[in-house]
């Protein structure tokens, strides 16, 4: 076809090309504490994602927490390790979900429980367009030793990530989960109830320069080690 006014012709095939992801930021975020379960954002739609992370631990049992990943979620990572103390146990389950519009406008996502601690944080992701995929690179976790807790700095390398990226990391303890290294700063960071999880977070667009992320956190002492753990990696998303 020739469209007039114009040299040359352009092609009309009739075909739709999808506008593509460039651009990535956390829309919103939810917590919970000594729950099992975390309430859905408001103002969610199709197309974002949800990043949820479930962490719990019990004492004295010798048995690891009942992994649950959410229903519509799938799992990153679902590990489990020691909680620090002698018969104590935890378990992490990071998992996403790319919402369909069948979600809730309100209501809660079930999780974890146990007997000591289960806090959650959820991020919502949202894109210039609908999310279509996501590609996990999860690439560091620690659980501490019996009677000791220190995690080591964590560095996640997104050499080779295809951009838009986000990067995250989350951290738990019994009391005052914090980074105590973040190299280059999160983007943001978001903590629960009674500050026993932190999350960060940086995401790139895709004319971004995504320089790899350092991490670290607080160690503990006395019970103050129970259900200590550290983890970070990158998403891809198209």
């Amino acid at each position: 076809m020739t469209i007039p006014g114009m040299t040359g012709a352009v092609a009309m095939t009739g075909e739709l090309v999808p506008i593509p992801l460039s651009s990535v930021s956390v829309f919103a975020t939810t917590t919970a504490d000594e729950s099992a379960t975390i309430a859905w954002p408001t103002g969610h739609r199709r197309g974002d994602l949800a990043l949820l992370y479930d962490v719990c631990w019990i004492e004295n049992s010798g048995a690891d927490p009942a992994s649950v990943v959410p229903s519509g979620f799938g799992a990153i990572i679902n590990q489990t390790g020691r909680s620090g103390e002698i018969g104590g146990r935890t378990r992490i389950v990071l998992s996403y979900r790319i919402l369909d519009g069948t979600e809730p406008s309100d209501g809660f996502i079930t999780g974890m429980s146990g007997n000591r601690r289960e806090p959650k944080i959820l991020l919502l992701i949202r894109g210039n367009v609908g999310i279509r995929t996501v590609t996990a690179h999860h690439q560091n976790t620690y659980f501490p030793e019996i009677g000791s807790s220190n995690p080591p700095l964590q560095t996640v390398n997104v050499s080779g990530g295809t951009l838009p990226i986000l990067i995250y990391a989350f951290h738990a303890k019994q009391t005052d989960a914090i980074f105590t290294a973040q190299n280059p700063a999160f983007l943001g960071t978001v903590a629960a109830s009674a500050t026993r999880a932190i999350g960060g977070y940086r995401p790139y667009s895709a004319d971004g320069t995504p320089v790899n992320q350092e991490v670290d956190a607080q160690s503990g002492t006395g019970s103050d080690i129970y259900g200590v753990n550290l983890i970070s990696g990158y998403l891809e998303l198209a």
